[in-house]
């Protein structure tokens, strides 16, 4: 009888060795999932206005000066400007009778930072504060980019009458 007694505990004992490394379940589980995002070098620019320089009065050159936005995702971005009239590579102004007057282009970032555009080249290493594309935040508006253009008193000297106007492009890039 000892040894069916002994033989009973050793067979109850491996099944139960069994049943227990089966699959656990518990009160508490976890697993792991991985979620991933990424942000593409992005950038917009937005609040551009017209620039009316208006009649020339005859003597001094002229200039005038808007606010722009510029939101990158990087916060740092590049410029590049490209006239619909160039001429040797200038921004021109196209007039009457094939004519052109030949203006500057000058970009300031949000450090404050001015840089003349060349037409058609891209000029880099800009700051952008915006933390929105909308340019709606507190920073964006605080330190808006300034875009400028000037036209210098010779230029203007030699011009025949009538209107001038050319079509700025602007394309910004994150960088």
């Amino acid at each position: 009888m000892q040894t069916m007694a002994k033989s009973f505990r050793s067979r109850y004992l491996v099944t139960l060795s069994l049943l227990l490394a089966g699959p656990c379940l518990a009160a508490d589980n976890s697993v792991v999932s991985t979620v991933a995002l990424t942000i593409p070098p992005l950038a917009s620019i937005a609040k551009l206005d017209d620039i009316d320089l208006g009649d020339w009065s005859g003597s001094k050159g002229m200039s005038a000066e808007t606010s722009v936005c510029v939101w990158s995702s990087s916060r740092a971005y590049a410029v590049t400007a490209m006239s619909t009239n160039p001429v040797d590579g200038d921004f021109t102004l196209a007039g009457p009778n094939a004519s052109h007057i030949i203006y500057t282009v000058e970009w300031t970032d949000a450090s404050a930072n001015p840089r003349a555009l060349a037409h058609g080249q891209s000029t880099g290493s800009l700051a952008s504060p915006a933390k929105s594309a909308k340019c709606s935040d507190a920073d964006a508006l605080a330190a808006p980019t300034k875009f400028k253009v000037s036209i210098h008193q010779r230029e203007l000297a030699r011009a025949t009458t009538g209107r001038y106007s050319d079509t700025l492009q602007l394309v910004v890039s994150a960088e």
